[in-house]
């Protein structure tokens, strides 16, 4: 299996994991706050990738890594914290789920474009093409109607700013250091962050962790430990601009595991948005074809 293979699986799993998280967030959050659960996940998270990092990643680094682990780490780390919190804040004050999600999955747009701008990388016109196709395909599987711009949409769309920076930061914390002890101290950073945002802005009972402990052992477990260290392994050998791409696929999980936990129906335009997101990776993955013939 050669390593462009390779990372797309990563990425698709990473996807998927994310996507299926808001399952597990929609049963936690009547339990906990968000902050809470955000602090649980990553405390948890932070654990579950020790034993990775034993088994993969056991060669003694030098100075120079060690720095690039410590540099990469907290970057990363603040990031995933600020996006996280920021998101969940931004749900909460929209009021509407449909719109939230279109509006945070729009990192996935802003990254070819941030890219263009400040690094002067034009993805090629077929990823363009695939960018619009996949950006249809979120507003029509989100659901959406229309936008009112209030302070919940603002948030939303911070946090959707935030989400870009942090891919970037994981594309280039994974090239300049060994991924797994990287995402393993970006956890642990963002553990920090958020139960002290927790702490400060929310309160919360033993009981209440114990009622949403299923949620919070797939959100700590799989939708933070086993995802980002995914995500980690994929980027190291993709392109950020094609991960984004990928990452459209996570409202798609979403919808396919509300529709088999939480028994929820999905329009007929939802279904018409997955269509449209899978044509635009497969229209992005055209472009990459062709520059290679060249």
């Amino acid at each position: 299996m050669n390593k462009k293979t390779r990372s797309t699986i990563f990425l698709v799993l990473t996807a998927a994991m994310w996507g299926c998280s808001f399952v597990a967030f929609a049963i936690g959050s009547s339990h906990l706050g968000a902050l809470t659960y955000t602090a649980a996940r990553f405390i948890l998270g932070s654990i579950s990738i020790i034993p990775v990092v034993l088994l993969f990643e056991r060669q003694k680094l030098s100075a120079e890594e060690k720095r690039d682990v410590l540099k990469g780490g907290l970057l990363t780390g603040v990031l995933l914290a600020i996006a996280s919190i920021a998101q969940q804040y931004g749900v909460a004050l929209s009021g509407s789920a449909g719109v939230s999600g279109f509006i945070t999955n729009l990192y996935t747009v802003f990254t070819p474009v941030v890219c263009f701008f400040l690094f002067k990388k034009n993805p090629g016109k077929f990823a363009w093409m695939g960018f619009g196709l996949a950006l249809v395909g979120l507003y029509l599987l989100s659901g959406a109607k229309g936008f009112a711009v209030g302070i919940g949409e603002i948030v939303l769309m911070i946090s959707a700013l935030l989400w870009t920076a942090h891919l970037l930061s994981v594309d280039y914390a994974a090239k300049s250091a060994p991924p797994l002890r990287t995402t393993a101290l970006a956890f642990c950073v963002a553990a920090v962050l958020s139960t002290i945002a927790a702490m400060l802005l929310e309160e919360c009972t033993v009981q209440s962790l114990l009622n949403a402990k299923y949620a919070i052992l797939f959100g700590g477990f799989i939708s933070v430990g086993a995802s980002y260290t995914c995500q980690a392994l994929g980027q190291r050998d993709a392109d950020p601009n094609f991960a984004a791409l990928i990452y459209c696929l996570e409202p798609v999980f979403a919808a396919v595991g509300g529709a088999l936990v939480l028994h929820e129906v999905m329009q007929i335009r939802g279904y018409a948005g997955c269509v449209l997101i899978l044509c635009g990776i497969l229209l992005s993955r055209v472009r990459s074809k062709e520059k290679k013939s060249v």
